[in-house]
């Protein structure tokens, strides 16, 4: 903009995003060394992609080359606002590698650019939970049915999953689904390996309560999951719940 004191006429000035080339991509790299003393190797990064188009399909990414070629191992499109995205590298323990965190675009579509901050390797361990459900009544000498969901709250593989279920001398065990592997002194599963935070598994247990417990009393169950290594947290890796002894009756009313 140039005003007629300056002299001469008025001049307007526009600029606009040039357009991404075929194949457009730009981004930054570093070589780096992944440790082989880290547990379940994470790559972690806090990102914001600024301009561009929506709906172009641009994306950001993440790939680790070690010599034989780039290899994408994280990916994700549009992100307006800032944030945390990670991917599991321990492919790639013990090597050096080249990272590169760079933005991918369509042909044609004004360019845009991100923001990355926190980039870090490190451990992540994962983060075991377990919940148990069941009914608040039970009527003595009937059976009925507790259900224990569990799973990994974090992208990092958990090894030697087992449960434990104590059954106090009021409730008895009838069948499980999946049936456990030790039954005495208590219920015991051993599940192996959890790696995904999509797996939601879950164990039907079907228990009867004691034809001779007196009603309207209270039956305090626990479960315990534990695993053969460390966790970013233990406090919800145990269940509990309570069942009254009894059930209720709805005896309708009549007013006067």
């Amino acid at each position: 903009w140039k005003s007629p004191a300056a002299g001469g006429g008025y001049d307007l000035n526009h600029t606009q995003s040039k357009a991404a080339t075929t194949n457009d991509a730009s981004g930054v790299s570093q070589q780096v060394t992944i440790p082989l003393t880290l547990t379940n190797p994470t790559l972690s990064l806090m990102a914001s992609m600024q301009g561009g188009l929506s709906g172009s399909d641009a994306k950001l990414a993440a790939q680790l080359d070690n010599g034989s070629g780039p290899v994408t191992v994280l990916e994700t499109s549009e992100v307006t606002a800032w944030e945390q995205h990670w991917a599991d590298v321990s492919a790639w323990a013990g090597q050096t590698v080249t990272l590169t965190v760079q933005v991918q675009q369509a042909t044609g579509v004004p360019q845009l650019g991100a923001l990355l901050d926190e980039v870090t390797l490190g451990s992540a361990p994962p983060d075991l939970w377990l919940d148990m459900g069941g009914p608040f009544n039970a009527a003595t000498g009937k059976e009925f049915n507790l259900t224990l969901h569990y799973g990994n709250r974090l992208p990092s593989l958990a090894n030697g999953l087992q449960i434990s279920l104590t059954l106090p001398a009021e409730i008895g065990y009838v069948s499980a689904d999946p049936a456990p592997d030790e039954t005495t002194p208590a219920l015991v599963w051993q599940l192996g390996n959890l790696a995904t935070t999509d797996e939601q598994p879950s164990i039907v247990i079907t228990v009867t309560m004691d034809a001779d417990f007196a009603y309207n009393l209270w039956v305090p169950l626990l479960a315990e999951l534990t695993s053969m290594g460390y966790e970013a947290e233990m406090a919800n890796n145990t269940a509990a719940h309570s069942i009254r002894v009894g059930y209720l009756n709805r005896i309708p009313m009549i007013a006067r």
